[in-house]
This record gives C-alpha cells, sequence and structure tokens, in this order.
C-alpha cells in the first residue's frame, strides 16, 4: 500500500509538470511553433497522459489490493506496464531527438519574424500562434534580455529584423514613419518593463540609437537603448530550452524507477491473492 501511495504521488507530480510545461509563459506548444519541431510538445502530452493514468491507476491498485482483486490488480499492472513504456520512450526521445530539434532553430526563429509575425493574426491561427509565442518568448526571456532572432546591437537579425526585414512592419504600419506619433520600429514584447515604450519603439526625434537609428550603431551617439532589448534571443532560447529538456529527462527518467516497484508489486500480490470464487465453490462443495 505504502508503494502504491508513492506511485499515486509520483503520478500526481507527472501530471502536474506536464501540465505546467503546457500553460507556462512560452510553453512548449509556443516552442514548438517558432522552432518548427513538435517534438517537445508531444513528450509534454505524454507526460500529462502518462501522469493522469498513474495517478487514476495507483488509485484503483489500492482498492484492488484493499479488497483483494484479482482482476483489479491485473489490470493495473498492466496499464502500468504501458505508462512505464510511454515515459521510456520520452527519455528516449529527449536525448535521441534532441540535435534534431535545436538544429535549424535559427534559420526558423528568422523566417517566421520575416513571414509569419503579426501578419494576419485574425484569420491566420499558424501566425497567430506563431506571433504570441514570439512575444511570450520576449517577455519570458526579459531577464535574460533579448529581441529577434539571433545577433548583438549591430546585428542585422537581432533588433533591426522587425525594422527592415519584416512583413509585419512593411504591411501593418504606416508608410510616413517620419512622423514622430507613427514611430514603431518593434513589438512592446522587446521593451524592459518599466521603461518609456516611446523610446523602446523609436517614437524619440533626439535619441540618435536604436531602433529608429541603424544598425550599424559605430558612428551613432547612443549605441545602445536602456528601454529596448537589443540581443537576439537564439542564444538564450538553446539555454531555456536545455532547462525544459533537463526536467523532462529528470522526471521521465526517475518516475519509472517507482513505477517499475509498483508493477513488480501489483503482480506479486495477482499472483498471490486467492479467488474468492473458487474458494466459495469449494466451501459449497464440502458442506454438500
Amino acid at each position: 500500500m505504502v508503494m502504491l501511495k508513492r506511485v499515486w504521488i509520483m503520478g500526481c507530480a507527472v501530471l502536474g509538470i506536464g501540465v505546467w510545461l503546457l500553460v507556462k509563459e512560452f510553453n512548449t506548444r509556443e516552442m514548438s511553433a517558432i522552432m518548427g519541431s513538435k517534438i517537445v510538445e508531444w513528450i509534454t502530452y505524454g507526460l500529462i497522459a502518462g501522469g493522469g493514468a498513474a495517478t487514476i491507476l495507483a488509485f484503483c491498485g489500492c482498492c484492488g489490493t484493499m479488497k483483494q482483486e484479482k482482476f483489479v490488480l491485473g489490470f493495473y499492472g498492466v496499464v502500468l506496464t504501458l505508462v512505464l513504456l510511454t515515459l521510456c520512450v520520452g527519455f528516449g526521445v529527449s536525448f535521441i531527438f534532441k540535435d534534431d530539434i535545436i538544429e535549424g532553430i535559427q534559420n526558423r526563429f528568422v523566417k517566421t519574424i520575416m513571414y509569419n509575425y503579426g501578419v494576419d493574426v485574425q484569420r491566420n491561427s499558424t501566425n497567430k500562434l506563431i506571433t504570441d509565442a514570439w512575444d511570450s518568448m520576449q517577455q519570458a526571456l526579459c531577464e535574460l534580455g533579448c529581441c529577434g532572432a539571433h545577433g548583438d546591437v549591430d546585428g542585422d537579425y537581432s533588433w533591426a529584423i522587425y525594422k527592415d526585414q519584416s512583413v509585419w512592419i512593411k504591411r501593418y504600419k504606416p508608410d510616413d514613419l517620419d512622423k514622430p506619433r507613427n514611430r514603431v520600429y518593434v513589438p512592446d514584447s522587446c521593451c524592459i518593463d518599466g521603461q518609456s515604450k516611446i523610446l523602446c519603439q523609436g517614437n524619440n526625434d533626439k535619441y540618435d540609437g536604436p531602433p529608429a537609428y541603424g544598425p550599424p550603431m559605430e558612428h551613432r551617439e547612443h549605441k545602445d537603448n536602456p528601454a529596448l532589448y537589443t540581443v537576439g534571443c537564439y542564444d538564450k532560447a538553446l539555454v531555456y530550452l536545455e532547462t525544459h529538456m533537463i526536467i523532462i529527462k529528470v522526471v521521465t527518467g526517475a518516475t519509472p524507477v517507482l513505477l517499475l516497484i509498483g508493477i513488480v508489486i501489483a503482480f506479486y500480490l495477482c499472483a498471490n491473492v486467492k479467488d474468492t470464487d473458487d474458494d466459495d465453490d469449494f466451501e459449497y462443495e464440502v458442506e454438500v
């Protein structure tokens, strides 16, 4: 019973971690939209399914143990084995396909900002998901500070990609950017919390720096902007992804140990529990 309770607690933990990865700021679904690979999202769904199944089945196992129901214990052991295999697959996938997930992310970052970000988000669900994902990532990583795909303040693909190469600014921002009231060169999510959005987005005539001017910034009076993140997100996104992959590896690697113990106990009890119906028949025959 004690071990079954531990399996139940572990199942609740796996379920909770899976739900957290799916609903948190810059969640695994948004990661998949930007990175072009659904592997992390699928692993998250696997954690939710496996954790939920383990939680329910551990409860059934406790009931079967208390009532000594052979069928319930056998069913518990079989399905728990399937949950174990699911988590083992997730653990293996997180190792095997790690390089496949990372490969091509930099180019994917550039393309999604250039062609998907902010484009027809009312009618195009894919572009809306990508736009929300970029905003979530740039806000979620704001403690580290990033804006755009990759590069530093002088790069063409960091903050400047929104200003110079994105469909978002060409199609949806005013053509008369020379007017101060119309100056919006970068999205809100690139702005540092607590700082001026007017300064961040370039609506300031007196500030000779990004995002209104540059890149390059070598001949500018201001080579940076105190209200704007000017470093691309690629390197920081890799660290962020690696952190989440470690969480997934720990969960999918440690949980199967308890599940395996639970499976052994379930089948052991199932093999040693006497069939109540057979006992009753035997007693009836003796009485006759």
